[in-house]
């Protein structure tokens, strides 16, 4: 499986729901493993904005703005980011995933 996104990469928001379009083009920092997000029904990365500015989440069905660090859990769908990467950086290759306890909302616990 090829992701766009690898562990410690910085990206772009450039997809989301329309409630939580007000994160589209911030910049996050991503941490893996990456795993299943079955809220999305697409392999997600836990994400952390750059900047303390709150990002727009969805926990437990109710919409809210957080300010996003590393205990929040928050994920986001690898294909709703776009990684800034150096040039002749190559995309991750990843053969196999192990998902555990698949997650149901946008966090995870």
């Amino acid at each position: 499986m090829t992701l766009r996104c690898k562990d410690g990469d910085i990206a772009i928001i450039v997809h989301d729901t329309s409630e939580c379009s007000d994160n589209l083009g911030r910049i996050v920092e991503i941490k893996g493993p990456p795993r299943w997000g079955r809220g999305y029904e697409l392999v997600c990365w836990r994400i952390r904005p750059i900047s303390e500015i709150p990002l727009v989440v969805i926990d437990h069905g109710v919409i809210i703005r957080e300010v996003v660090h590393w205990g929040s859990h928050v994920i986001h769908p690898d294909t709703w980011l776009m990684p800034i990467k150096n040039s002749g950086d190559e995309k991750n290759e990843i053969s196999e995933i192990t998902i555990k306890n698949p997650m149901t909302v946008t966090h995870e616990y």
